[in-house]
């Protein structure tokens, strides 16, 4: 389920960070990706792996910045390691 309210804050909060990262990451894409065609098709795939992991990177600081900001944590579920087993007593 989408919180549209938690979205909409962070739309209102982060607009300009968010667009300068996707104007970024687009410019880098319309240079690398080319690139990496003259490369043989060899670079393109080098070209793709770099970006999807800039793209995470400067998602991850914008969160970040984001909650610096006062912004509202994602609420995430605790992982199962987290979580204590149920034991059934034995008799």
């Amino acid at each position: 389920m989408v919180n549209f309210r938690w979205v909409g804050h962070y739309l209102q909060t982060m607009w300009l960070e968010t667009t300068l990262v996707w104007l970024f990451v687009m410019l880098s894409s319309l240079v690398l990706l080319p690139l990496g065609c003259l490369l043989l098709c060899f670079g393109f795939f080098l070209a793709i792996a770099l970006l999807t992991i800039v793209q995470g990177h400067l998602h991850c600081q914008l969160y970040e910045l984001y909650l610096y900001r006062g912004g509202e944590p994602i609420p995430l579920r605790p992982l199962r390691a987290d979580v204590p087993p149920v034991m059934t007593p034995t008799p």
